[in-house]
């Protein structure tokens, strides 16, 4: 399913949960809470690749449906960019809870 909200087009996960919530690893539960910290726009990918986390372990993230990724559409001077970024979900902020 994809929303159209503004410059932004938010992507929900394709895939259930794939593991329990309980059974977070520890590079899961700090992604998570970094997330957590973050604004309500979340974390750009290319911050949060440049922090040392995966692409495997961002799109595990979204396909458990415990993180979203929204694209924006940014302008610096005249060129425009697509940034993506990404926010924790009500499951991903229940499951640190855990």
């Amino acid at each position: 399913m994809i929303e159209q909200a503004g410059a932004y087009e938010v992507r929900a996960p394709s895939q259930p949960l794939t593991w329990p919530l309980t059974t977070l690893r520890e590079n899961q539960r700090r992604l998570l809470e970094m997330l957590k910290g973050v604004g309500p726009r979340g974390c750009p990918e290319a911050v949060l690749l440049a922090s040392g986390f995966d692409i495997e372990l961002l799109t595990g993230l979204v396909r458990a449906g415990l993180a979203i990724v929204a694209t924006e559409t940014v302008r610096a001077g005249d060129r425009t960019r697509a940034v993506a970024n990404v926010r924790i979900t009500d499951a991903g902020r229940r499951a640190i809870e855990n």
